[in-house]
């Protein structure tokens, strides 16, 4: 039998709750263990110190106010709770709003991008057709068409 065991079972062996084998197994173990026995002897001297002391009978009202202050107490949280829920609320719809705006914002963002690659795809069709219009045009040209690649004019 371990320690351990032992002084988990103290209080039932002092108040002899236990079988008489277990009973024998600690009192063998308390007759070879000084931490066990000193233990032992600590819950039991608690124990007397427990016993002699007188108990207090409560007051004839003190069930119902006991059952009364409980019932108040649950009765506030329950008058709390739609409070919670209303501030929980108001910052489920805020940041709801939030996402909303951000969601706006980067919608709008995205289609004024698109508008200007829309445009620079139309002015690139339009320089694209003059060149090809000229280059018709100019009786020296081979027909090949030399677009810039640094944006710069030539």
């Amino acid at each position: 039998m371990n320690c351990r065991h032992v002084q988990n079972n103290l209080s039932a062996y002092l108040d002899q709750e236990l079988t008489i084998e277990e009973m024998a197994d600690i009192r063998t173990h308390l007759y070879d263990c000084s931490a066990c026995r000193e233990e032992e002897a600590e819950l039991r001297s608690l124990k007397a110190l427990l016993t002699g002391m007188k108990s207090k009978t409560p007051n004839a009202d003190f069930e119902e106010r006991l059952v009364n202050s409980t019932i108040q107490k649950g009765m506030a949280e329950a008058r709390a709770w739609p409070r919670r829920a209303g501030i929980f609320l108001v910052v489920a719809v805020c940041s709801m709003l939030g996402t909303m705006q951000l969601l706006q914002s980067m919608k709008s963002r995205q289609d004024e991008i698109t508008a200007k690659t829309e445009r620079s795809h139309e002015i690139a069709s339009a320089i694209h057709r003059d060149q090809v219009f000229t280059a018709s045009l100019d009786p020296y040209n081979s027909g090949s068409i030399v677009l810039p690649t640094d944006g710069s004019d030539h």
